[in-house]
């Protein structure tokens, strides 16, 4: 059997020791220096954007023309919409608010309902509304808009 590093294999729950990219002496890994924390926001926020980029592009069957395309949310022209990912604590009030409201709807459904479910937020002093719709439900939501005539707004 070949010869292998202290440590290695690491024991069940171990991590790995911490190494501040940076130099800097105080950086752990519960209390990351600025550069530190920056980089494990901007991985939090690339994981989460590429996960929601490749539910969209299975839900409206689009692909990428190049690999710049999936770089990030403002070169990803493929796509019919344009979209903005937002992830963290950033994240966590719409989050709680859409829970909230998604019980309460599940609550009050009638027995054989297998309508899908959407969030609506209508903000003070907006003219215009908000809609929430979870990634995994997003096509189940189209077929239901799809399956609905959408009658025309008159011009006011």
């Amino acid at each position: 059997m070949p010869d292998v590093p202290d440590g290695f294999p690491r024991l069940k729950g171990e991590t790995r020791p911490w190494s501040c990219k940076a130099g800097v002496e105080t950086c752990t890994r519960t209390a990351p220096c600025p550069a530190c924390r920056g980089a494990r926001n901007r991985r939090k926020g690339k994981r989460g954007q590429g996960q929601n980029r490749r539910v969209l592009e299975d839900v409206f069957d689009a692909h990428a023309r190049w690999a710049g395309d999936l770089a990030n949310e403002e070169t990803a022209s493929h796509l019919p919409v344009r979209y903005e990912n937002k992830a963290g604590r950033m994240a966590g009030p719409v989050a709680t608010a859409y829970l909230h409201a998604e019980a309460q709807s599940e609550a009050a459904k009638a027995v054989g309902d297998l309508r899908p479910f959407v969030a609506t937020f209508s903000p003070d002093n907006w003219g215009d509304g908000l809609i929430v719709i979870r990634l995994s439900r997003l096509r189940a939501v189209l077929e239901a808009f799809a399956g609905s005539p959408v009658p025309e707004r008159k011009a006011t």
